[in-house]
């Protein structure tokens, strides 16, 4: 570096680059125009009440390129309505007619159960429900309600999702037998008390003081989707039921997608030994598809008819992605 650049360099002074301010008397910012104030959006209560009106109406977007007055949006949406309405109510009906006599066979089962204090087997039901799990969701609801509204006891599902180990079946057991008897498990529960000493909350003395204060004759436990739950949580709990089984009157329900056989290999033999039952078949899917179909899509008078193009493309994605009942209603809703 040359002298002559030194000499530049140390003349800089820092000050040279410090912010600054520029400082305006009062007098002269009172010349400036004050900033406008924002101004609050009013909207106006007819206008409200119209749009929710037209939001109403426009379920169904206009056609013709948005140009559909409002009057025919809300008669179609009208025309809509009353036909599904009809249209629901065809399939609700064949619904709660579905599985009738597999459901009567079960109660009857669990009624004929019996409760022998000298006896650790556990009468059980084995459901085979076929390959299709997303209807397992409705046939058990099915069976808890048809059992809850006969029967003096309680009706536990349980899901594989729900539980994790022995501990959490025992807890959902538990809580959910007690509240359909009106009641809470709480730290003022009676149950939950032995000789002045609290119980854990997944001790089955808690459903023994139920059951004897109630009087139940059968505690049903559906395990909704059995052959998702670990073959060794399952076999632990049969063995666990069984020997409460002198004390509560236990009653075990199964559903299986594959077969009986093939659920009792993947359980243990000690497990087995502990279990005797009877097999229930139910309505497949396919067989209750059918009947929805042709009561509601193709019979003679259906107040909603669908043309071919889109009944193929229904029935192809049921096919393909093997959905449930539910999904089969839904997409010939907002077809």
């Amino acid at each position: 570096m040359s002298d002559h650049e030194m000499t530049n360099a140390n003349s800089i002074d820092p000050l040279d680059y410090e912010a600054c301010y520029v400082y305006k008397s009062q007098h002269e910012v009172s010349h400036i125009a004050p900033r406008p104030k924002k101004r609050r959006k009013i909207t106006r209560v007819s206008n409200i009440s119209g749009a929710s009106e037209i939001s109403d109406v426009l379920n169904f977007r206009p056609l013709l390129r948005g140009i559909e007055n409002q009057q025919c949006c809300r008669l179609r949406s009208e025309l809509f309505a009353n036909s599904w309405a009809v249209t629901e109510a065809r399939i609700q009906e064949i619904l709660n007619d579905a599985n009738n006599e597999t459901l009567d066979n079960i109660l009857e089962f669990v009624l004929n159960a019996g409760w022998e204090e000298d006896s650790y087997t556990i009468p059980t039901g084995f459901i085979v429900t076929g390959p299709n799990i997303s209807s397992q969701e409705f046939l058990f609801n099915q069976i808890s309600s048809r059992l809850r509204a006969h029967i003096n006891g309680s009706v536990v599902i349980i899901r594989s999702t729900d539980v994790s180990n022995i501990k959490s079946v025992l807890k959902q057991l538990i809580r959910d037998a007690i509240s359909q008897g009106s009641e809470i498990l709480d730290d003022n529960s009676s149950y939950n008390i032995e000789n002045g000493r609290k119980l854990l909350n997944f001790d089955l003395k808690i459903l023994h003081n139920f059951v004897k204060q109630h009087g139940s004759t059968a505690i049903t436990i559906a395990f909704q989707d059995s052959e998702a739950f670990d073959t060794k949580i399952v076999g632990e709990l049969v063995a666990l039921f069984s020997s409460w089984r002198n004390r509560i009157p236990f009653v075990l329900i199964f559903g299986i997608a594959t077969s009986v056989g093939l659920f009792r290999e993947r359980i243990s033999r000690a497990a087995t030994t502990r279990l005797y039952g009877t097999q229930f078949e139910v309505e497949q899917t396919s067989s209750l598809l059918e009947r929805i179909f042709l009561r509601v899509v193709a019979g003679a008078k259906v107040p909603l008819r669908l043309g071919p193009d889109l009944i193929s493309a229904i029935l192809e994605r049921q096919q393909d992605h093997v959905q449930s009942i539910q999904a089969f209603v839904a997409a010939l809703k907002v077809s």
